[in-house]
């Protein structure tokens, strides 16, 4: 398995300064492999198609994705079996394929298959968009997780290894092991770190990591802001789920996300299910890679802004400019529609906010709030009252975590 990973590594670190057209080809290269993959092996793709009166040689550049469908997570849990490829089904009796699990938090959990081959390739483009945050593979991460990790080979070797941290421990414990353990390199959930460097600029506490990986959530501006400044420490967001692995990650130049186009592709379509090119609409993916289970136009439920920018560090990977949330956890107000990422940056930065969440009920905004000590609610209330006059402030002990670790900042 190592060697495998290894054989990947360098393959994917030079396909990411590909030109732009290299970059396309080898993308659609990769497109029309699992399209062709999918008709053949994949029983749902192949009625479904079918139906459209599609076959793979209608498929054949980025552009022509879209005469496919859409499929969402609940068509995903209905017709799970027959997504498994035939072909794989043997590995899968054997217990030879990788198995992760969605989080569930849209909605019903399920299995995610990867052959061997596609694990290790997503490894390694994982492994790229670390090395892109300045983090030395020898030294440990300070990892923020639901469960512990099983060791891997390379882990035994000294590599990539991981100092655990229990999402089931308070925040307190967590800065304490931080100061305790002293670690080069941070890597967590971004409402959790939020927390804890609010607590650091609070209390003084100096740490100083090399820098700094957030995921799994939105990170606004501001929270990334107090995040830099409580580790005097770069910050690196990075864009995955448990269905791709990576997706998207920013590099030291800071002008938005790169999407791993060599192992997905990302669209973003609009209300009306057109594809659009700058603006905010829902993420739509496909996997280049995993062909236990492959996921062709999946709609994910997430909101970002896309861009045609180019970054400045000259990789050829093509950028998103920022992951807004989850669409579930949008608030509409006044027919306007306001992103998590919009409405956490009214609050993110109040001096006396320990931890908040705000969500939209009955007309009304509600703003959750764990204060420091004694705080003044008038200057939180007026951000909130800008854009809608009924605002409900309750002052609380705590806010509950998801049971893998995460604080929604938005929603219920």
């Amino acid at each position: 398995m190592i060697l495998n990973h290894l054989y990947f590594v360098p393959k994917v670190l030079d396909q990411q300064w590909m030109k732009t057209d290299e970059l396309k080809r080898l993308q659609e290269k990769k497109l029309k492999a699992i399209i062709n993959h999918a008709y053949r092996f994949v029983p749902f793709y192949r009625r479904k198609w079918k139906d459209l009166d599609l076959t793979p040689d209608d498929i054949k550049t980025v552009e022509d994705l879209k005469k496919l469908p859409v499929i969402s997570r609940e068509e995903i849990i209905k017709n799970y079996n027959s997504l498994i490829a035939v072909n794989y089904r043997n590995l899968l009796r054997l217990g030879r394929v990788v198995i992760g699990s969605t989080s569930g938090s849209t909605g019903a959990p399920f299995k995610i298959l990867f052959d061997a081959v596609s694990w290790n390739y997503l490894e390694a483009i994982y492994l790229r968009s670390l090395l892109a945050a300045k983090y030395d593979p020898k030294k440990p991460l300070f990892y923020y997780w639901y469960e512990k990790f099983k060791k891997t080979l390379y882990n035994r070797l000294g590599y990539m290894r991981k100092i655990f941290v229990s999402s089931k421990t308070s925040e307190e414990y967590q800065l304490q092991l931080m100061q305790k353990t002293k670690p080069d390199y941070i890597y967590y959930f971004s409402s959790i770190l939020y927390s804890i460097a609010k607590k650091i600029l609070k209390e003084g506490t100096e740490l100083r990591p090399k820098s700094v990986i957030t995921h799994a959530e939105v990170l606004s501006k501001k929270m990334r802001k107090i995040i830099e400044n409580a580790f005097d420490a770069p910050v690196f967001d990075q864009y995955g789920t448990t269905e791709f692995n990576r997706i998207a990650w920013v590099c030291s130049h800071n002008i938005g996300y790169h999407v791993d186009a060599d192992s997905v592709i990302l669209e973003a379509m609009d209300k009306d299910g057109e594809i659009i090119e700058n603006g905010l609409g829902s993420a739509v993916l496909t996997g280049l890679v995993n062909q236990t289970l492959p996921l062709i136009r999946y709609e994910i439920g997430d909101i970002i802004n896309t861009t045609d920018e180019r970054c400045t560090c000259g990789r050829g990977l093509p950028l998103i400019k920022s992951i807004e949330g989850r669409f579930e956890d949008a608030i509409v107000i006044n027919d306007k529609m306001y992103t998590p990422r919009r409405f956490i940056d009214l609050l993110a930065d109040s001096d006396g906010i320990y931890k908040f969440r705000i969500y939209h009920k009955n007309g009304r905004l509600n703003c959750l709030i764990v204060p420091f000590d004694s705080i003044s609610l008038k200057n939180v209330s007026e951000s909130l009252q800008k854009i809608t006059g009924k605002v409900s402030i309750k002052i609380v002990g705590e806010i509950s975590k998801s049971k893998r670790g995460k604080r929604k900042l938005i929603g219920n």
